[in-house]
């Protein structure tokens, strides 16, 4: 059957939209399933497309199959808006007369939803100038990111908002200058009391003032500017206002914002004295990065700091000068006043930084020197790489105890750095929880005179009190400590040898266990591989003896070990009484090493082991760590 209009031309039209995708008579067949002819047939007019290829055009080609059959496109839908969305979306004050600020309409919006929506800023202007109290019908945050990118900020004047809590129910604008006194949302949890209450103003309105260009410079001065009655800037917004604009490469107004952070700064530490006045206490009370006056409010002041995460991306980034800029502003912080604690980035962070921005070291270098610490490796993290060619390396090119370095440092004759070293613990009174300050200052007395014998005797006797070395990692057997300074590098080596050898053998354990798991022995054992399950379960029951219970020996010498150790335990006969009894995987594991030296060493066959027997080998084995 087909129904087709006689005036239009439905072969055109195919024609026509083939053209458009670009396509051959041959290519449209093919996705058609129908020959070139076909369709060649069809764009003549000498035929057409029977009824079922229709909505398959219409389909590869974007239109309606009326668009194929007619040539008519349909006539675009007419949405009615409402006078409120009309007057927001065209931004046209001549459209405000008759409409209800509150009023909402068949959407269930009303002109305020549209002009957030729209950022109707004429509307927005106008509807606050025809009655002052109009921008309070507004949330708090609306109210002042609208007067922000309008550039009134005195729309706010003397306008009260609810903030939502118990301590500043209402919040008032007394005049511009008091929008310096709210904090970032994001601030909330470092304060306490009533100052935890202002913290309202979202990573929106921050983005917004950092970023949007449609803010001209008198609305900057003020937000800039010095807080009400206050000699210093909105000092706890600064941090995050340069974290944005940084983060989103708004250097200009990055360079601007650190400007005015460190001139606010310079200002602070020339006003501000901590020391105790006639009365015995400080003219000022510190509090998170804020020092309150007590007898002139107008002389409170407060220090830009900069924000961990900013520190952190400009390393991540390879900022480096940016960077030392940052760290110069919280470190100054932190050298005026102490107790304010500013994040400031370790030199690890640094160094690592610093190492990944340099193309010329390796992956592996940057492994290694992740974990490096204060010339000291981690052993916790080294082997956590996984790679035993990067724990090699590391190991055998630097020191896992403090001692070992100093010896080191002793043995290459560089008393230059033993010295620096000492005089710098000693000052920290603290080494390694056992270098106090008079083993620091000894040892620095005898490298200046030289005395190499008096070093070794104190290095010993601080290794002496300290002679474990910090890891959670548990080596492969036990190794003799050290008695004389001379044993303390063997012990060392000794250690770090161990350290390989256990690496060694809990990577070759992940392997097979990863290798042979269960359900690979269980299928095998369906196909009546029985041998085959048999030898693999030994050696993933090695692997594990080896690495996880650190026994040492050829396979039975291990497995005796094991049995010997949890073969048996206690039973209470209920009487009072306990009596020794074997379990029972001592005698399955037994017979399995049997069957095993059968088939490997081509023994005389001993009995095998039962289906059900290698079904509890198999599930005892595969629940050992």
């Amino acid at each position: 059957m087909e129904i087709f209009s006689k005036k239009h031309s439905i072969g055109k039209t195919i024609a026509d939209l083939r053209k458009e995708k670009g396509w051959t008579q041959a290519e449209l067949a093919e996705k058609l399933q129908v020959s070139d002819k076909a369709v060649s047939k069809w764009e003549q007019d000498n035929g057409a497309p029977s009824i079922e290829f229709l909505p398959v055009l219409a389909e590869l080609f974007g239109v309606s199959i009326d668009y194929i059959m007619t040539g008519k496109t349909p006539e675009k839908e007419v949405v009615t808006i409402s006078k409120a969305e009309l007057c927001a979306k065209k931004d046209d004050i001549s459209l405000l007369d008759g409409i209800e600020i509150n009023h909402k309409d068949e959407q269930g919006k009303s002109l305020i939803d549209y002009i957030l929506q729209y950022q109707s800023f004429k509307v927005f202007v106008k509807l606050c100038e025809m009655n002052t109290t109009n921008i309070q019908k507004f949330k708090l945050l609306d109210a002042i990111k609208l007067a922000i990118l309008t550039n009134r900020l005195d729309l706010l004047i003397g306008k009260q908002f609810s903030v939502g809590n118990s301590y500043y129910p209402r919040w008032t604008f007394e005049n511009e200058y008091a929008l310096l006194s709210l904090l970032p949302k994001e601030m909330e949890p470092e304060l306490q009391g009533e100052y935890k209450s202002l913290c309202v103003i979202t990573e929106d309105i921050i983005d917004t003032i950092a970023c949007d260009e449609r803010i001209n410079e008198k609305t900057l001065d003020v937000i800039f500017g010095h807080q009400n009655n206050r000699q210093c800037v909105w000092y706890h917004m600064f941090p995050y206002l340069i974290h944005q604009s940084y983060l989103k490469n708004k250097t200009e107004m990055l360079n601007k914002l650190l400007s005015i952070a460190i001139q606010n700064n310079e200002y602070g530490y020339k006003n501000i004295d901590m020391k105790p006045n006639g009365f015995g206490q400080c003219n000022f009370v510190p509090n998170n990065f804020f020092f309150a006056a007590h007898y002139d409010k107008t002389k409170d002041y407060g220090l830009v700091r900069i924000l961990e995460k900013t520190i952190k991306l400009a390393l991540e980034q390879g900022d480096f000068d940016l960077f030392e800029k940052f760290d110069k502003i919280n470190s100054d912080i932190q050298s005026f006043y102490g107790n304010f604690k500013p994040y400031i980035a370790s030199e690890y962070e640094i160094r690592m930084a610093k190492l990944k921005a340099d193309k010329s070291v390796s992956q592996d270098e940057i492994i290694i020197q992740s974990t490096i610490h204060d010339g000291l490796v981690n052993i916790d993290e080294l082997v956590a790489t996984k790679n035993l060619k990067i724990i090699k390396t590391t190991l055998a090119k630097y020191p896992i105890h403090p001692v070992e370095k100093l010896i080191l440092w002793l043995n290459n004759n560089e008393l230059r750095k033993i010295f620096e070293y000492m005089v710098d613990k000693s000052e920290t009174a603290r080494y390694d929880d056992s270098l106090n300050a008079e083993y620091a200052n000894r040892i620095a007395r005898e490298v200046m005179e030289n005395d190499t014998d008096g070093v070794k005797k104190n290095l010993y006797l601080i290794y002496q009190r300290s002679p474990h070395i910090n890891s959670k990692f548990k080596i492969n057997g036990a190794i003799t400590t050290p008695c004389s300074f001379e044993d303390i590098l063997k012990y060392m080596n000794e250690y770090k040898q161990r350290i390989i050898q256990q690496c060694t053998f809990d990577f070759e354990k992940g392997q097979v266990v990863n290798e042979l798991t269960k359900e690979y022995l269980e299928s095998e054992l369906k196909k009546g591989n029985t041998e085959i399950v048999i030898i693999k379960l030994c050696v993933r029951l090695e692997a594990i003896l080896r690495s996880t219970y650190h026994y040492e020996g050829d396979f039975s010498e291990m497995l005796d070990k094991y049995c010997s150790q949890y073969g048996s335990e206690n039973k209470d006969d209920g009487w009072g009484y306990s009596y020794r009894v074997t379990n029972d995987f001592v005698e399955y594991l037994q017979k399995l090493r049997m069957c095993r030296n059968s088939i490997v060493h081509s023994e005389k066959k001993k009995d095998m082991l039962t289906l059900d027997e290698i079904q509890y080998c198999i599930d005892y084995i595969c629940n050992l760590k």
